[in-house]
């Protein structure tokens, strides 16, 4: 029997090995093992060679290099300021964990002749091995929990097989090796593991397994740290839960296993003094949580990324409960409780949706839970004859859609943070090539303390007359203009509509955070143009030297006929203006040969709280 349940282990190697290497290779061209390190991942992944390569805290040689390979992102945006200090904002756990993989990819780049820099292919390559491998060792301890509570074999074989290719676990591993998610996924099996086998036999290997992993949880991810609500549900019962603990805090080994945690821990606030000066920072800089106003239904239901609507089997999963309250009430309730603590604490992020992501990512570090909760789900139904069927079907297309819709994602078919009910329907089991990259989003999520109800200033402009705030641009009149007479007419010749130009206000130099609420009535004149008109932001300092530009199709979904007045609102995080000179204009651009009208453009300008 062991010997099957390696060929499973074996067999779902062998398939996210394959993928990986389709990802990576297949279709890359120049881009073979170049991007694998990257969005968040960058930023975890920094320390490394941070320290062992340029031998600096500061991030600055790094920076250096990002900007050398990534030339069209941001090299610094994992770096906050903290008292006028640059610190890296994520925590060190994934680099610690990373850190064999990154010095067996210097040492095969030196052998190889090619230049450590940290970021070849080497490097690249030895990152996506990282992450399978801590996916497999957080699948094996997870299969050792499921041992541990005696679950048949087949429920071991379909849980695991549920938790990696019916989640968005298995596109974080393959498309996101450097982020967070499948390292805490590991380490959260890994705690659970040696917690319940300590619970059992007080074995002091199992104690000293869950505090380093609950120290490595913590590093990685501060916030995850609430796992240890779950603890009372891996004992065989409350009472040798309670026992446990007694006899670990009775004995003297207990205190350096604890130390050796605390060791560990204390990493990153030595690195925050190396940085800083200070051991304590808070490194999410212009970032926090919300706590009183969680925003639970669209983190669990929503089309932009609930967690119930891109991986239903966490919804399957949760009804573990019922036959766990059945067997123990006190174990069902402490899992219940998990739950809501972790759903309410991820729901108060000021970001819910946190960015670019393929369905809710930081629920990933969890899933040893949801996975715990599936087998007693799935011996339940086993035991039900007449239902058993029904949920395989169930769970069979619940495996296939999430495969699926890993592909479309991966793709381009589903957008990373802009989909809706209307974009879902429109996409949903969709595969043509009609169908990439036909959406956009025009509302940023404000940034952290926006204070939405006390506007800084308002202008608006239905180009009956020239404004003194604006640049007028196109201002023509016409017979069916949305209000009034005049509108900017936009054409291959006028490419530019009349645009709100931002200067000499002292009250706004150097002010960071803020945010313009707009609206813009639109008439465009041809539906098959290849252009799409555009929302842009430009920033040019006081000797005329653009320093942003942001240029976003107004089309959040393609529309089939144009031709009459459509409203189009946005939302947009401005950049800052660090001089009275700086000349910040929100406009609408179009290079398209036939006509685009626009009208009524109103903008309101939205600052941190008092």
């Amino acid at each position: 029997m062991k010997a099957n349940r390696n060929i499973v282990l074996g067999l779902m190697l062998i398939l996210v090995s394959v993928i990986i290497l389709i990802e990576n290779y297949t279709g890359q061209k120049d881009h073979f093992w170049k991007e694998v390190i990257a969005s968040d991942g960058r930023g975890y992944y920094a320390y490394l060679p941070s320290l062992f390569l340029y031998g600096e805290t500061d991030f600055s040689r790094v920076v250096e290099r990002e900007q050398q390979i990534y030339p069209t992102v941001h090299a610094a945006n994992f770096m906050s300021d903290v008292d006028g200090k640059p610190v890296n904002k994520y925590f060190l756990g994934v680099a610690l964990l990373m850190l064999p993989f990154f010095l067996s990819a210097s040492l095969i780049s030196w052998l190889a002749g090619i230049t450590p820099d940290g970021y070849n292919a080497v490097y690249q390559l030895m990152t996506s091995v990282a992450a399978v491998f801590y996916l497999f060792a957080g699948l094996i301890y997870l299969r050792k929990l499921l041992k541990l509570f005696r679950f048949a074999g087949r429920i071991v074989d379909w849980t695991l097989i549920l938790t990696l290719f019916a989640t968005n676990l298995l596109i974080y591993t393959v498309a996101a090796p450097a982020m967070s998610h499948v390292y805490s996924f590991a380490a959260v099996a890994g705690l659970m593991f040696h917690a319940a086998a300590y619970f059992r036999n007080f074995e002091k290997k199992h104690a000293f397994g869950a505090v380093v992993w609950l120290a490595l949880i913590v590093l990685i991810r501060p916030a995850n740290g609430i796992i240890i609500f779950v603890l009372p549900v891996l004992a065989p019962g409350f009472k040798r839960f309670a026992e446990a603990a007694k006899v670990f805090f009775a004995s003297g080994w207990s205190y350096l296993f604890i130390l050796s945690g605390v060791l560990l821990l204390a990493l990153q606030p030595v690195w925050w003094h190396f940085e800083t000066g200070k051991w304590l920072v808070w490194s999410y800089s212009g970032e926090g949580f919300y706590f009183t106003r969680p925003q639970v239904l669209n983190v669990l239901f929503s089309f932009r990324k609930g967690l119930f609507v891109y991986t239903p089997l966490c919804l399957i999963a949760t009804l573990g409960l019922i036959p766990l309250y059945r067997s123990d009430k006190t174990k069902a309730l402490f899992a219940g409780l998990f739950l809501l603590l972790y759903v309410w604490l991820v729901s108060s992020w000021w970001n819910w949706y946190y960015g670019d992501s393929f369905g809710q990512r930081v629920f990933i570090d969890i899933f040893p839970v949801f996975a715990l909760l599936l087998a007693w789900f799935l011996q339940w139904v086993s035991e039900i004859k007449r239902i058993g069927n029904a949920v395989f079907v169930l769970l069979s297309a619940v495996l296939f859609l999430n495969l699926f819709q890993s592909w479309q994602y991966s793709r381009g078919i589903i957008h990373p943070y802009a989909m809706d009910r209307q974009k879902y329907a429109m996409v949903f089991l969709r595969t043509g090539s009609q169908y990439r990259h036909i959406f956009n989003d025009l509302t940023d999520v404000p940034p952290y303390g926006t204070d939405l109800g006390h506007p800084l200033k308002t202008w608006k402009n239905d180009f009956e007359k020239v404004e003194p705030q604006w640049v007028t641009s196109g201002r023509v009149a016409v017979d069916n203009a949305h209000s009034g007479r005049f509108v900017s007419r936009l054409n291959e010749s006028q490419p530019y509509s009349s645009a709100l130009l931002i200067t000499g206000d002292t009250s706004l130099v150097m002010k960071k955070n803020l945010y313009a609420r707009g609206s813009v009535c639109v008439f465009e004149v041809d539906s098959i143009s290849p252009e799409r008109p555009r929302l842009v932001i430009s920033l040019n300092d006081s000797t005329g030297k653009n320093v942003y530009w942001r240029s976003t199709v107004i089309d959040e979904i393609p529309v089939s006929n144009p031709s009459h007045w459509r409203t189009i609102n946005f939302g947009i995080t401005l950049p800052v203006l660090r001089t009275t000179g700086d000349r910040l204009k929100i406009f609408i651009w179009y290079r398209g040969k036939t006509d685009v009208l626009v009208d009524d453009f109103g903008i309101t300008l939205f600052g941190p709280g008092r």
